[in-house]
């Protein structure tokens, strides 16, 4: 039984790469249940795992987010399922960042070594969303050097981590003396984008990559495809109910465009990008 669920999630977490990712949540749900009702609880807390980390992902209203990782926390640590428990503990830090400003400090050194990239990945997503330049720039530098994750059960976790560290790397270009390093791994991220967009799912991969090329040709001074782009990452993401990331896109034209002198649209665009935080529950930002 134990192999025959084990199966049935890593072709979930296939499932999730072809088909609109949202509807993965509930399926999660059941394969918790069905691991629990046989005594599987290793695989019921995995499938527990994914359904939070993808409900974050999906851009579900933090507040059932932040109540779905308060229920799994506790089971997780009542059997000590410390590597699962580890995957949650830094991007809770992260959920309560962004709902209240306030958080608990994860100690790296208490993690296993195939937790550290999600690790430092969560670092950097969290400095990144609150704008600490620096602190972004260290965590990436640190996230770099560690593997990526090879399991296909883990595959999905890929996809949040390849968009954002494209996003972060066309930001340090435009920052780092070393721009040209961070033009190429943006460039990288671009790539795998697309070819997951085109193979896969355009639902759960054209509005990043729309932003991705838009943060692209912004780096790259193409101004007027760079503010099609970010456009089409909003309608995008607004299409495909990635209310995050459509928060997220709204900001990063409400920066392009007050960095290249139009204060106006800027200021237009960051109180959208303030309207759809609000909405998904980032109340901090």
């Amino acid at each position: 039984v134990s192999r025959q669920l084990t199966t049935r999630l890593a072709l979930l977490c296939f499932f999730s790469f072809v088909e609109p990712v949202q509807t993965a949540n509930e399926m999660h749900l059941r394969g918790r249940d069905a691991a629990l009702k046989s005594g599987d609880v290793s695989n019921a807390m995995l499938n527990s795992l994914f359904f939070c980390l993808n409900l974050f992902w999906c851009g579900t209203k933090l507040s059932i987010v932040k109540e779905a990782f308060a229920q799994a926390s506790p089971f997780m640590e009542q059997h000590n399922l410390l590597t699962l428990l580890n995957y949650l503990k830094p991007m809770q830090q992260n959920i309560s960042l962004l709902v209240d400003g306030s958080a608990s400090i994860v100690d790296c050194k208490t993690l296993f070594a195939h937790n550290l990239r999600t690790f430092y990945f969560q670092q950097m997503y969290g400095a990144f969303v609150f704008r600490r330049y620096n602190d972004t720039e260290s965590a990436a530098e640190k996230y770099i050097d560690h593997h990526e994750l090879k399991s296909c059960i883990l595959l999905f976790l890929n996809v949040p981590q390849e968009f954002h560290f494209g996003l972060i790397s066309f930001w340090l270009q435009r920052k780092s003396p070393d721009g040209y390093k961070w033009a190429e791994r943006g460039s990288t991220s671009v790539a795998r984008l697309r070819e997951w967009a085109s193979s896969c799912s355009q639902w759960n991969f054209q509005n990043k990559v729309f932003l991705l090329e838009a943060e692209e040709q912004y780096c790259n001074a193409n101004f007027d495809l760079a503010k099609l782009s970010y456009d089409k990452a909003i309608s995008s993401a607004r299409e495909h109910r990635f209310l995050n990331e459509e928060a997220l896109a709204c900001e990063l034209a409400g920066y392009f465009y007050l960095e290249t002198g139009d204060r106006i649209r800027s200021s237009q665009y960051f109180a959208r990008s303030r309207l759809k935080y609000i909405e998904w529950g980032a109340l901090a930002k």
